[in-house]
């Protein structure tokens, strides 16, 4: 019992500190209605919120693999904001609010 209490703890510490959305910002991007045009709208109103560019996310990535990036795209998982980032032996998720490296990963 003490030990889930436990990782239930660290659970809600580690993800304290991951920069997110508001929820206005949120609602906006997830709604209920799933015509074709509001998707791209969806797409260039995340791209207008994060303030990490792609090329930073470039950057921080090929300073974390010390290898080339093959594949960038810019997602969210409930309120949080992130690049997926893909190089030839890597995956990563940096933080599209304060380019930090969330998940790193070989392939």
């Amino acid at each position: 019992m003490k030990y889930i209490l436990l990782m239930a703890a660290l659970v809600l510490i580690l993800g304290a500190d991951v920069a997110e959305i508001t929820q206005q910002e949120y609602k906006k991007i997830h709604h209920n209605n799933f015509k074709m045009g509001l998707k791209t709208q969806e797409k260039s109103y995340m791209h207008r919120i994060h303030k990490v560019d792609e090329t930073q996310a470039k950057e921080i990535a090929t300073k974390e693999t010390n290898e080339k990036v093959s594949k960038l795209k810019l997602e969210h998982r409930g309120r949080v904001l992130f690049y997926k980032v893909y190089t030839q032996h890597n995956y990563l998720e940096i933080n599209a609010m304060d380019a930090t490296v969330m998940k790193k990963d070989k392939i």
